[in-house]
């Protein structure tokens, strides 16, 4: 987005964050998935120093004119470093939902609203989208630890 002083910013939403927990639900899904169908254990490791490294490395930036069309589409919101999560997300949404209701649907089906003390303020979030009614089949091997948890292990 627009950045009128040419300074660094931090990103309007952590994608570090993020994408590390889909990854991490995405390898806890298939260690289910495979627990109940061959059984045994499976350990998800995820980082998010990683997949910071996997989002620079792999997939880069996007090219200039994708970066203006996005601001142009978007109203040009300047970000700024110094500003919050909880400044920057709601300038996001504010643009999202002007500008890309065509291709970010806010379906009031697919959000509750749940309470937030930090903020003394309510806010909606997206449902659940997988529900896991307990243990079927195979897989109910011991977990297991590693014998020094200060060794990171990479993979």
């Amino acid at each position: 987005m627009d950045n009128p002083a040419g300074e660094a910013v931090t990103p309007v939403s952590r994608n570090s964050d993020y994408y590390t927990g889909v990854a991490g639900r995405n390898g806890i899904l298939d260690a289910i998935t495979r627990r109940d169908t061959t059984g045994g254990s499976y350990k998800v490791d995820v980082a998010l120093i990683y997949q910071s490294q996997w989002l620079v490395n792999s997939v880069g930036t996007y090219p200039e004119d994708v970066w203006k069309d996005v601001c142009e589409r978007n109203g040009k919101p300047a970000f700024r470093h110094y500003r919050s999560m909880g400044q920057t997300i709601p300038v996001l949404m504010k643009a999202l939902k002007e500008h890309e209701r065509e291709t970010a649907q806010f379906k009031d089906g697919c959000f509750k609203e749940v309470g937030n003390k930090a903020i003394g303020a309510k806010m909606k979030i997206v449902k659940p989208v997988v529900q896991w009614q307990g243990p079927s089949g195979n897989g109910f091997d011991a977990a297991r630890w590693p014998e020094d948890l200060m060794t990171e292990i990479v993979q």
